[in-house]
């Protein structure tokens, strides 16, 4: 799914625009992707497309922290060779550490976004503006929507990101199930700064359905029904590797 594209052709209906339709192809400065002039809100967008389960450093990361799980679980199966494993069942513990391996690439987008809203900010000259950055899911199939939670509140709790007001986390291409339903389902969750002025709800509220919008066209889906879910189902829901 090229989201970048999608929120382009559908964000002029709150009143967005691309960043660079104003500044130009080629802007002396690394630019946001969206301004929302009457909102006051200037937006970075961050599509993981490259799904890191597949990483090497990853994999070696991840078979280490499982030798050292072995003795602390004995349910945890004796593998010989490559397995595509999930933390679902092991400790609290065990898949924080995993979830620590994708930490600071979490951490690097979040700096660059950070740097990214306030030159655009500068350069537009709406110096009261807040910074929105947007992360969609589109192909990270090891980053299910708990941990991804929880590697951004981890991120954001330990800088200052002075320039970032809120994050949007949306599942994109990414495929999210929940066991049981009978749907697949998406997700979006906002993360709100608590030292730093608000991105108001009304305008997050017309970005998601705008989101909603896109993913219809993408899927071919007439409508969308919403569902507040708690953080016992945030951790229940999974993602989906290609098959």
């Amino acid at each position: 799914m090229n989201v970048e594209a999608s929120l382009t052709q559908n964000i002029g209906a709150i009143g967005g625009v691309h960043v660079r339709s104003i500044v130009g192809d080629s802007p002396a400065f690394e630019n946001a992707d969206f301004l929302f002039g009457a909102d006051s809100v200037v937006a970075e967008l961050k599509s993981l497309d490259e799904d890191k389960i597949l990483d090497e450093g990853v994999i070696q990361g991840a078979s280490e922290l499982y030798l050292q799980e072995l003795p602390n679980d004995p349910t945890l199966p004796i593998i010989f060779g490559e397995v595509l494993t999930t933390t679902a069942g092991r400790s609290e513990a065990f898949a924080r550490k995993i979830a620590a391996l994708y930490e600071k690439p979490i951490k690097r987008m979040v700096e660059k976004a950070n740097r990214q809203i306030k030159d655009t900010v500068a350069a537009l000259n709406v110096p009261m503006a807040r910074g929105l950055l947007i992360i969609a899911n589109n192909r990270h199939s090891a980053i299910d929507p708990a941990h991804a939670h929880y590697l951004l509140q981890r991120v954001l709790r330990r800088q200052t990101y002075g320039s970032i007001n809120a994050v949007v986390y949306m599942s994109a291409g990414q495929k999210v199930t929940l066991p049981g339903a009978q749907h697949p389902v998406d997700v979006f969750f906002e993360l709100r700064r608590d030292r730093l002025p608000p991105v108001q709800p009304d305008f997050i509220t017309k970005f998601r359905e705008v989101w909603y919008r896109c993913l219809s066209q993408e899927r071919g889906i007439d409508e969308y029904h919403e569902v507040q879910i708690d953080e016992g189902t945030l951790i229940q829901l999974e993602n989906r590797t290609e098959t």
